[in-house]
């Protein structure tokens, strides 16, 4: 999926000015090598000017041992929430479950879209990475095959994930995990199917 990525790119003359690899933990990935390589590849290649950023924990001796192992033209964003200042939005609070964003039109999206741009993942192209993650829990299999168009508005997308998502609309942040009904729901019928496929 990444090759494909940088095929099209380099195909459409898409400049882009920052690459997040983002996880979980990325580095945890059992072929993180070789899609920083790739990535790597379309930098030195195509675009010299795009910024190429791995987001970590920094958590554990295995993700130091890859850590150390990374070029040092990869720049590291760390995710470790250990203070104030690394609070998170809730996730897992569907606005659909909230009384203020109940009736929201959520094909508008919300900042994120703008802030952190397209996601892609094992399933295809999302108007965010979030939405990406929020596909894999409830298999919507939405994801677009091939780079979207600038002019693609990615409505369905965002008509179908950010009703669930809890950065549409206003969560105070916390440390604290929280989930509303619609995500206690949606991990049930995960855990199900799991444990069916096992």
């Amino acid at each position: 999926m990444v090759e494909r990525f940088v095929q099209q790119s380099v195909e459409r003359r898409v400049a882009w000015k920052r690459i997040r690899i983002l996880g979980g933990e990325p580095t945890l990935h059992s072929r993180i090598f070789d899609i920083v390589d790739v990535l790597m590849a379309y930098q030195r290649m195509h675009n010299p000017s795009v910024r190429l950023v791995l987001g970590t924990n920094f958590h554990g001796q295995g993700v130091r041992r890859i850590l150390d192992q990374l070029p040092d033209s990869i720049f590291l964003k760390s995710t470790f929430k250990s203070s104030r200042e690394n609070l998170f939005r809730p996730f897992n609070v569907a606005p659909v479950d909230t009384v203020f964003n109940r009736f929201a039109d959520y094909t508008c999206g919300c900042r994120i879209i703008e802030e952190c741009g397209l996601g892609i993942t094992p399933s295809g192209y999302y108007m965010c990475a979030v939405a990406g993650g929020i596909d894999r829990i409830l298999g919507y299999r939405l994801g677009r095959r091939d780079l979207p168009d600038e002019c693609e508005s990615l409505t369905d997308q965002m008509g179908a994930f950010c009703r669930l998502c809890g950065h549409f609309g206003f969560q105070w942040p916390t440390r604290k995990e929280k989930k509303s009904h619609t995500w206690k729901m949606a991990y049930q019928r995960l855990q199900t199917r799991e444990r069916g496929n096992a």
